[in-house]
């Protein structure tokens, strides 16, 4: 189907002036270039150890905050250390066994904090790593939830059922 210009200029402002259809990634610098919205693909590329699960969980975080439905799948991590996480950026407090008293209650206020909150942010993480799988779980968590963001860390990863020659293609 053709659309003209005139209607597409229309629709983009319309698309503008809506801004429930943009999920913010909590970073000002990044919504100011790249508008989150659905059907649209992001990918986070860097060389290990640059912080894209970082980023991409601080994304994930920030949506469920503002009422954004997230599903988050992890090939990496387990939850638990996704949870971690997400524990160490709330409270400004590094895990550890040595973490003093003060520490340790800071860390136990920001858990009450995280749990009492309920964000709608939800993980599937390792086992899930065929592509079948991964859209149905999409597509219950969407019925389900009303998930708006999918973000699915590690995608090399994930098995596509369909080994090619050169991974970048099966891609």
């Amino acid at each position: 189907e053709s659309i003209s210009w005139a209607d597409s200029v229309d629709d983009a402002l319309a698309e503008a002036q809506n801004g429930d259809s943009v999920i913010r990634t909590g970073f000002s610098t990044i919504d100011t270039f790249i508008k989150l919205r659905a059907g649209n693909l992001f990918i986070i590329a860097a060389r290990a150890s640059m912080g894209k699960t970082s980023l991409a969980l601080n994304i994930a975080v920030d949506a469920a905050k503002r009422c954004k439905a997230t599903l988050f799948f992890s090939f990496e991590m387990t939850i638990n250390e996704l949870a971690g996480r997400i524990l160490q950026s709330e409270s400004g407090i590094q895990l550890s066994h040595q973490n003093s008293e003060d520490e340790r209650d800071a860390l136990q206020n920001a858990a009450k904090y995280l749990k009492d909150e309920s964000w709608p942010l939800y993980f599937c993480e390792r086992g899930a790593r065929d592509l079948l799988f991964i859209r149905q779980k999409i597509w219950l968590m969407v019925q389900k939830h009303s998930v708006k963001l999918v973000i699915i860390d590690f995608v090399q990863m994930m098995y596509l059922g369909n080994r090619q020659q050169n991974r970048n293609l099966e891609l």
